[in-house]
């Protein structure tokens, strides 16, 4: 989705992306401020390519919002230097009836020092590696989210400056 200012809004209808019969990203932005909500999004798998149920690769200020993401290789991933997005109030790895349906690999991934960025209010669990994996170089509020039974830990920070006494982050396995 290249276009700029879409809406993409599935909580009128019951909408399902089944990827099942693919081997690519489900859905893939390119725009900026696109709003993707009320989609369940399921089955993006590939045995040779990391793909993601939903995947922003560039744009501003696109928002991920009360989606279910399952059953995907990752769960919602984000390109290198992509800024100012939002993904809240989201459930991910839970299928419709809310049984177990993680995402092989991170729930949430962030490969890029994110600006202004926002993970909030998620419901992550199941993931064969962590809730939410992040390079941190950048500027990322990670609150609120709710993460269990996700093989790796909660949250797995990386690329940033080491922790300080008064700026510690805990690593939990969950």
């Amino acid at each position: 989705i290249t276009k700029s200012n879409a809406l993409i809004d599935g909580n009128t209808q019951s909408v399902i992306v089944d990827g099942s019969s693919t081997s690519a990203n489900g859905l893939t932005l390119g725009g900026s401020n696109i709003i993707v909500r009320g989609l369940y999004i399921r089955g993006f798998k590939s045995a040779a390519a990391v793909v993601s149920g939903i995947l922003i690769i560039s744009g501003t200020g696109n928002r991920i919002e009360d989606n279910r993401v399952s059953d995907n290789t990752m769960g919602i991933g984000t390109g290198t230097g992509v800024n100012n997005f939002t993904i809240v109030d989201n459930i991910i790895g839970l299928n419709a009836s809310g049984g177990a349906s993680g995402n092989t690999m991170n729930g949430i991934s962030v490969g890029g020092p994110p600006s202004n960025a926002v993970i909030s209010g998620n419901t992550i669990a199941y993931s064969g590696g962590a809730a939410v994996s992040a390079l941190v170089s950048g500027t990322l509020l990670i609150s609120d989210n709710s993460m269990y039974c996700n093989t790796a830990e909660g949250i797995n920070r990386h690329g940033g400056p080491a922790d300080t006494p008064n700026q510690q982050t805990h690593h939990h396995k969950n």
